[in-house]
């Protein structure tokens, strides 16, 4: 059959072609041999066996399959049969992309699932008027290695609550009948342009709301719930895999937002940082104070998150105001003022709770035993305090 070979054609930003000369290619054909997903096993409908140049066939075999890519399969010559050379061409159909998002590695999947399977106590919620309620949106996702990570943002210093300090997205209901859900949705889409709940994601993504946790007593007096909720980046029906924070976190329309960054979730749970981000020394403080006098103590956490350039998104700026604090928190750090954000607070302590129930772990440093303030908005109310705020 003379000289063979195999010839690949690969599209990205541009066109390459390699061609593998001389390889004893065996062939195994599935029912309708044509085109195959190498990237998805039950799809596969052509497996290549290589029995010479060992080290150009390994490459292959790792490239497509680390490819989530279409591979349009030809064979030419008469029907194939183990041993004889073979011309067969690849084409690669997808932009090429090394990395593929994993998904929740056997801890991060542990924690979705204890989440998913958490029924919170009686709140106080519903019992405050409609002023009084906020809910903020502790959303989740998977890193390069499976673990866990939550998005945060640090407030615009125009915003009149807590302006330029990190928080959760989220703010006040608008209705008596909205859910937390709702009202987090709706904020976070306000906040950094996550899309709502009736709005779609850009392909794969998609939000799963996994539980609501014990409700805060904000500074401000408001009854916070926490709604916990987990970005999928992987497909199950198309196979289609991405990064959020390069597919999706830059993308967002952040609009009320000096930066959008994200955090190690599990390390709440954490006194020492990872050392591979800085002095793992700097990452926790806390301290006792009291909380409403003669009613509580509370522990007040205070985290300092690193600032990395692919954990931090400074948004484009969609008026002057955002655009001043975007561009003042870049002058922080350019000089080396703000090296870290911190999160600490009521921010800090519902992480601290979420991640409790998450993990099955108690934090590595002092912390209130019960999670959120249930109890203590209970009394405030039978005070006859917690009314419509005007």
């Amino acid at each position: 059959m003379g000289n063979r070979g195999i010839s690949l054609k690969g599209s990205s930003r541009r066109k390459a072609t390699k061609k593998i000369a001389f390889l004893d290619a065996r062939t195994r054909f599935g029912p309708a041999a044509g085109t195959s997903n190498l990237g998805n096993p039950k799809a596969c409908t052509l497996q290549l066996l290589f029995s010479s140049i060992e080290p150009l066939a390994n490459q292959f075999s790792q490239m497509s399959q680390s490819l989530s890519t279409k591979l349009s399969i030809k064979a030419c010559g008469e029907r194939l049969f183990p041993g004889l050379f073979v011309p067969v061409t690849v084409k690669l159909q997808a932009p090429v992309r090394s990395l593929e998002m994993p998904r929740l590695n056997p801890a991060s999947q542990d924690a979705i699932n204890r989440l998913r399977a958490y029924k919170p106590p009686p709140t106080n919620y519903g019992l405050v008027p409609v002023s009084r309620r906020a809910a903020v949106l502790v959303l989740l996702y998977a890193d390069s290695r499976g673990d866990l990570r939550v998005v945060l943002t640090i407030r615009a210093s125009t915003l009149s609550s807590y302006a330029g300090q990190a928080a959760l997205p989220g703010g006040k209901s608008d209705s008596d009948s909205e859910t937390p859900f709702q009202t987090a949705r709706r904020e976070a889409n306000e906040e950094i342009g996550l899309p709502g709940i009736s709005q779609p994601l850009p392909a794969p993504f998609s939000v799963e709301h996994l539980c609501e946790i014990p409700s805060s007593l904000a500074r401000t007096e408001l009854v916070v719930r926490p709604c916990v909720a987990l970005l999928h980046t992987y497909d199950e029906r198309t196979g289609q895999n991405a990064d959020p924070e390069t597919s999706l976190i830059p993308r967002l329309d952040a609009r009320e937002v000096a930066a959008v960054f994200t955090a190690p979730f599990r390390d709440f749970l954490r006194l020492l940082g990872d050392p591979r981000t800085g002095d793992p020394e700097e990452w926790y403080q806390g301290l006792w104070t009291e909380w409403y006098p003669r009613l509580t103590i509370s522990k007040v956490h205070q985290f300092f998150v690193p600032i990395t350039p692919n954990t931090v998104v400074k948004p484009r700026p969609q008026h002057p105001a955002q655009e001043e604090a975007v561009h003042a928190l870049q002058e922080q750090e350019s000089a080396g003022e703000v090296t870290r954000y911190r999160v600490f607070g009521m921010t800090a302590r519902i992480l601290v709770d979420a991640a409790r129930i998450a993990y099955d772990a108690e934090p590595e440093f002092e912390h209130n035993r019960h999670s959120g303030d249930e109890e203590l908005i209970t009394r405030l109310r039978g005070m006859g305090k917690l009314t419509a705020k005007f």
